[in-house]
């Protein structure tokens, strides 16, 4: 009887910590992806992003942890191909969040916003008439078009133009041709009218949008997590949106 005792005994000590483990707290170190978010954000929506990021938090009244990932909108794609943990994707085309949902990385997909093309200029010009008379003798910054759609749409402004600038440089987004232009390692860029949100030493020149094929943004949904869903809808709250058109969108 004696070892049946002893076994009841080990069974009752093993049970009551198989209880016990089931009752403690999560361990501090285990990451909780409930209560973050995760956003991969083209270059030419930071400036918003910052600011549309602290009205969101309020209204969910949630003080959530939120990383934000910039770059162009091609390479945080790729990025999301190869696993990137992004909740949502802000892109600055319709193309590639389609083909990414299409292909099984997202779950929906809306616009969010519609981009401007303008001119940045270190030497004061502030006509297209002095654009257009310097272009060939100066050094034109503009985004990669194989990653970047603002990049494309430059493409498409200096086909209109039918002129080409004595050099051309790309930054790998287009906030890269912006700091060309910033730095005066460009007297010239094509830029997002949307980076004029920060500071700058340069001046704008508006560029007529039919020189370029519309800009349509769209955001993707990848995870159907609660906060990534709150804010892919917070996003075209006309709330959002008045603020987003406030800070150089269409």
């Amino acid at each position: 009887m004696q070892w049946l005792t002893n076994k009841l005994t080990t069974y009752t000590i093993a049970t009551v910590l198989v209880l016990f483990c089931c009752v403690l707290p999560a361990s501090a170190n285990d990451e909780d992806t409930s209560s973050s978010l995760t956003i991969a954000c083209s270059a030419n929506f930071v400036a918003v992003m910052d600011q549309l990021l602290p009205v969101f938090k309020a209204q969910i009244k949630t003080d959530i942890q939120v990383k934000v990932v910039t770059g162009s909108s091609g390479t945080l794609a790729t990025q999301l191909r190869y696993g990137a943990p992004y909740d949502v994707f802000f892109s600055a085309d319709a193309i590639l969040p389609t083909q990414l949902k299409t292909d099984g990385f997202g779950i929906e997909s809306t616009v969010y916003a519609l981009g401007e093309l303008v001119f940045y200029s270190s030497e004061g010009y502030d006509s297209l008439e002095g654009v257009m008379t310097r272009l060939p003798h100066i050094t034109l910054a503009i985004a990669n078009p194989r990653y970047a759609p603002y990049g494309q749409a430059a493409v498409e402004v200096l086909a209109h133009l039918q002129t080409k600038p004595k050099k051309t440089v790309t930054g790998g987004s287009i906030l890269h041709a912006f700091q060309y232009v910033e730095s005066q390692n460009a007297e010239l860029g094509l830029i997002a009218k949307s980076l004029l949100q920060q500071p700058h030493n340069g001046t704008a020149i508006a560029i007529p949008s039919e020189w370029y094929q519309p800009i349509e943004q769209h955001v993707l949904l990848v995870k159907d997590s609660v906060f990534a869903r709150q804010f892919y809808h917070f996003v075209q709250t006309e709330q959002a949106q008045q603020l987003i058109k406030s800070m150089g969108y269409r």
